[in-house]
């Protein structure tokens, strides 16, 4: 299937591009091109045409002009390390939550190993519930830095989880390399949940011209993710204990 917005017919460095597969079809070929044909005919009584993903790619840019390269600038690139040292945060914090209740020997429990302390105004006619809750947040992200042990015991869980997260989207962007696809680089997005992050991504700025790339695309991340998720998990199990 041609990409949207490219009708049935346009002419581009390969000839008239039929509106049938974009791999394979009766299309007539353009003079700068040698495409391989078919010993079968199609119904019109014309050869079938093979064209590489190559040849594809230069006839889809003949039609729909030249793809721009996306790339970030100077101005940007400290968003990218900025969402990176606050997802460290957030994730090293909930970590050390973690690690707390380990150590001890109990279940994770959010006001006593995250926050660690007991709210002071437990009626919220003293102190109204948002007020409360933005007391907490900015004691729970404000701890390590009094407390640094409280980092050295975060460190194992964040740098695990935004190695996996981070392996996940590099490899995504090193198929988008591959396949010549403009991408940017991964970003982290921090945010004070359980696990103290939303995740990683990538933003993809060109077209993917084949099904090929697409499935590769799509495809190496999980299976990136994955390679280093399956140590990461072996040891956790290993260290692992029972709790009531």
């Amino acid at each position: 299937m041609l990409p949207k917005g490219i009708p049935a017919g346009s002419e581009g460095s390969l000839g008239p591009i039929a509106g049938t597969d974009g791999l394979v079809g009766p299309l007539a070929p353009g003079p700068a091109f040698q495409p391989e044909t078919s010993g079968t005919s199609s119904s019109a009584g014309q050869a079938s045409i093979f064209y590489s993903p190559q040849q594809l790619r230069e006839a889809l840019q003949s039609i729909l002009g030249p793809v721009e390269t996306v790339r970030p600038s100077q101005r940007h690139l400290w968003v990218y390390g900025l969402l990176l040292v606050v997802t460290l945060l957030t994730t090293t914090v909930i970590g050390a939550g973690f690690a707390s209740a380990f150590q001890l020997g109990r279940p994770f429990d959010f006001d006593l190993d995250l926050k660690g302390y007991q709210p002071v105004f437990e009626s919220p006619k003293l102190v109204p519930m948002t007020v409360q809750w933005a007391l907490d947040f900015v004691y729970t992200y404000a701890r390590p830095f009094f407390n640094p042990h409280l980092i050295l015991l975060g460190l194992p869980y964040s740098l695990t989880l935004m190695t996996i997260l981070l392996s996940h989207e590099l490899g995504h962007f090193f198929a988008c390399l591959h396949h010549r696809v403009d991408a940017t680089p991964p970003a982290f997005l921090p945010a004070p949940t359980l696990i103290g992050t939303f995740g990683a991504f990538i933003r993809i700025h060109s077209p993917i011209y084949t099904r090929r790339a697409l499935f590769d695309i799509g495809i190496s991340g999980p299976i990136a993710g994955f390679l280093v998720l399956v140590p990461a998990l072996v040891v956790g199990v290993s260290l692992s204990k029972v709790v009531p």
